[in-house]
């Protein structure tokens, strides 16, 4: 994509679109420890994600108050992985109103898929006793069925299908947009950490020693507990966010403690008609990124 130089201001925004599932946590850990790049305390501020089911006019009143703090050569990070599924009325809103530039990170859809069900599991969305190849059939007749809404289940299928959210914004934010794949970032996220902030004409950041992937999905032995802990997280995000490395180390002891390995097996037959079904996504997106030198991952590849 044609670079535009960018011009650093109190208003500049560097928003990350989607998608959920596809390492935008790893992602917003590692921008925010970088030089000129601001964080709000709640990694994910979802302002605009209500417009994404509704039809009321897009606002941006109040959008900036959310970066309380900031200084004037910081550009202000918004990772909010919902705002790709805004599709163009949403591209055209942020993009004519805000000065911003967008990230999307895209993972192989079936991958997304299973980590979504995971995370469905987790979060007690669906019961336990669902296995995954239950949760595509119910997952497909929401997407059969049109209807678009924040469910987890009418979520979790359709969200893989890049292509028709993907290319609105690439017409509308054309030269603004940077598209990253969870595949080379997981691989290698210095690398492209970098690339990032060449395009950003930032400069390289700071070398980071650890690049270990962060909200990793598990199932929990007692959902109702971890819900808990989940809501106080959420309600209290912008105090625990000052603690965050105290929180890396008792993180892990806790998913040690709460967290069970054990999870229904998975077919591969399960996976091949998961697969099945992105194949013709799949190939529209391939087509719509025929356009760009982009180093496409195997899901990608013919």
């Amino acid at each position: 994509m044609k670079i535009k130089e960018l011009k650093v201001s109190p208003q500049k925004y560097l928003i990350v679109i989607g998608v959920h599932k596809a390492g935008t946590t790893s992602l917003y850990k590692y921008l925010s420890e970088q030089p000129l790049i601001f964080r709000p305390e709640k990694k994910e501020l979802h302002f605009f994600t209500p417009y994404v089911y509704n039809n009321l006019t897009i606002d941006v009143s109040g959008y900036n108050d959310l970066f309380k703090g900031a200084k004037a050569d910081e550009i202000l990070l918004d990772i909010s992985p919902s705002y790709i599924y805004g599709k163009a009325r949403l591209a055209k809103a942020l993009s004519k109103q805000l000065d911003s530039y967008y990230i999307v990170m895209l993972r192989d859809p079936v991958s997304r898929f299973v980590s979504f069900y995971k995370q469905s599991l987790k979060r007690g969305e669906i019961k336990k006793s669902m296995s995954l190849s239950e949760f595509y059939e119910l997952s497909k007749l929401e997407f059969e069925s049109g209807v678009e809404n924040n469910i987890y289940v009418n979520r979790a299928l359709r969200e893989g299908c890049y292509s028709i959210y993907l290319k609105d914004w690439i017409n509308i934010a054309n030269n603004d947009l940077k598209i990253v794949f969870f595949e080379n970032f997981i691989t290698n996220p210095e690398s492209e950490l970098n690339d990032i902030y060449d395009w950003l004409k930032l400069g390289r950041p700071i070398k980071r020693h650890d690049y270990s992937v962060e909200n990793s999905s598990f199932v929990p032995y007692y959902t109702g507990i971890h819900q808990i802990i989940l809501k106080l997280y959420s309600v209290g995000e912008q105090y625990f966010r000052k603690f965050d490395r105290i929180i890396s180390v008792i993180k892990p002891v806790y998913v040690k403690l709460i967290g069970s390995n054990k999870l229904q097996q998975i077919n591969p037959s399960d996976l091949i008609v998961i697969s099945s079904f992105y194949s013709s996504y799949n190939e529209e997106l391939r087509s719509i990124l025929s356009q760009y030198d982009l180093d496409l991952p195997k899901w990608l590849s013919k």
